[in-house]
């Protein structure tokens, strides 16, 4: 017994010392019986959302304040749609959408632009995106127009901020209020995101760039030469994004000697929802924790149906 203690200590010692502080997050605020619970800010600042994002977001959330955690839902007045016990409490900051119907239109309208993504040629793709682009920059800017909240957030003492990558805005705020924030992804690759931002290498030999495309690991020239082309198609996308949201960070002096990519260096963990037995072989940094997987629920018994 002492001797396979003493193995599986040298183990966990010789553990790379990301993984040994991902190992300690989880336990702290999953797993350990909380005595006191971590104040921790959960905010939701963009304009576009699906059921799969509200769905990944008040999961984590849910866990957390199950396990005895202070859980604050930062949101904009039309974001109603998530379910009771996902946060300890609700702070809404004016406008953006100030009603759920005005939301509900509007991602229904921007969800069937990007269904028929790969139908709209190239400048169809540009127009969409400019769409996104300044709905995120018309609520992240209301956010920081809102004083009165901005100044509850900056006297509420949070320990961590856990914030999901679809808007930048959300690490400008995590920036903004100076807390240590961990970064939620439902993949590793979008418009306006792929794996430089996690400060990963990115392979465009052998995986597929384009999220839209039918392409697999096994390319030839010809695939390649598009793959590379899908990805300078897409950092226009990120001009698009990152600029807008360069205004607000120049305009309420968050750390404006740092570009967007920059500010999320300093992100401790990305927990991405993939599967690595599922997607593409790729190199990961160790500050990347693929979590796929966490949205499964237990199982039920088949209840009993007579014919």
């Amino acid at each position: 017994m002492k001797m396979a203690m003493l193995y599986n200590f040298r183990n966990y010692s010789q553990a790379p010392l990301l993984w040994r502080l991902f190992a300690l997050v989880v336990f702290h605020l999953f797993f350990a019986n909380v005595i006191e619970g971590h104040r921790i800010l959960v905010p939701v600042t963009s304009s576009f959302h699906t059921p799969s994002h509200v769905k990944l977001i008040t999961t984590m959330s849910r866990v957390l304040v199950e396990r005895g955690h202070h859980v604050t839902l930062l949101r904009w007045p039309g974001w109603q749609n998530y379910p009771n016990g996902s946060a300890s409490e609700v702070i809404i900051f004016r406008g953006c959408f100030e009603t759920e119907t005005e939301s509900l239109e509007y991602n229904a309208w921007l969800s069937e632009q990007f269904t028929v993504f790969g139908g709209n040629g190239f400048w169809g793709m540009i127009e969409n995106v400019e769409e996104l682009s300044r709905g995120f920059y018309r609520c992240c800017n209301d956010l920081f127009a809102d004083e009165t909240i901005l100044h509850r957030l900056n006297t509420e003492h949070f320990d961590l901020v856990l914030l999901f990558y679809l808007s930048t805005c959300n690490g400008l705020l995590a920036t903004y209020l100076d807390i240590p924030y961990v970064v939620l992804t439902s993949t590793v690759r979008l418009p306006g995101m792929d794996e430089s931002v996690f400060g990963m290498p990115l392979p465009s030999s052998y995986v597929p760039y384009d999220v839209f495309s039918t392409r697999t690991d096994k390319m030839g020239f010809v695939d390649r030469l598009g793959n590379l082309f899908s990805y300078y198609a897409d950092s226009i996308a990120d001009l698009y994004f990152f600029n807008s949201m360069q205004l607000i960070q120049d305009e309420f002096d968050i750390k404006p000697e740092y570009n967007q990519r920059e500010l999320f260096s300093g992100a401790l963990l990305w927990l991405s929802q993939i599967d690595v037995t599922l997607d593409y072989a790729r190199p990961f940094t160790p500050n990347v924790i693929p979590i796929g997987g966490i949205l499964i629920a237990p199982t039920k018994p088949i209840s009993e149906v007579s014919l």
